[in-house]
């Protein structure tokens, strides 16, 4: 599958993670959320040797000729960070990614598929967001709704989810959720309702 390589990257990503962060010497766990999700985290990786997880064995997947294919070669080119907003080079790679309809190619490339990330301000649907941290919120927003759009069940499962509970406690119930409250964390109640107002 073309997309293989696309996944065995991120599977190597998350371990690596899971193995730079020592469990045992954070703080201990307060519920049996974090419990579980430590265990989680440390069963998903466990098959794993050190010298797999190295950054340098996900570049060497990134060229591997068995990988080849139109999906790789939009991450491998610069096509696609040079392509200006709703250009037709913009909008040929927008269709690719769209017809895949995989929920972790859409996350891959964010909401610039839709959104104009680069300016001062970011425009969706008409309404114009002109605070400085509406472009993370946008993410934000974006990551939680590719959930449902891909009809991915994104719960306490979940590698967002999962990662934030074994390492800080903070135990949603969904990726949408922790989505949400991230956006608090970032501005407020202000922001919690750019989020909502995204995600509509």
């Amino acid at each position: 599958m073309e997309l293989s390589s696309l996944y065995a990257r991120h599977i190597l990503k998350v371990c690596a993670n899971a193995r730079r962060v020592d469990l045992d010497a954070l703080s201990q766990p307060d519920s049996w959320h974090q419990i579980e999700a430590r265990q989680r985290w440390r069963a998903w990786c466990s098959s794993f040797i050190d010298s797999e997880l190295t950054g340098q064995r996900r570049i060497e997947l990134e060229h591997d000729p068995r990988t080849a294919g139109a999906v790789r070669d939009i991450f491998l080119s610069d096509v696609w960070s040079r392509s200006a907003f709703n250009s037709p080079e913009h909008d040929r790679i927008r269709d690719q990614v769209l017809a895949y309809g995989d929920p972790l190619l859409l996350e891959s490339f964010g909401p610039s598929l839709f959104v104009d990330m680069s300016g001062e301000r970011i425009e969706i649907q008409g309404e114009v967001y002109p605070q400085s941290w509406a472009g993370g919120v946008a993410m934000l927003a974006w990551m939680g709704a590719v959930c449902e759009a891909t009809g991915v069940h994104c719960g306490s499962g979940d590698y967002f989810v999962m990662e934030r509970c074994a390492i800080d406690g903070h135990c949603a119930a969904s990726r949408q959720e922790l989505m949400r409250d991230d956006a608090m964390n970032h501005a407020g109640e202000e922001a919690v309702k750019v989020y909502d107002a995204m995600r509509t």
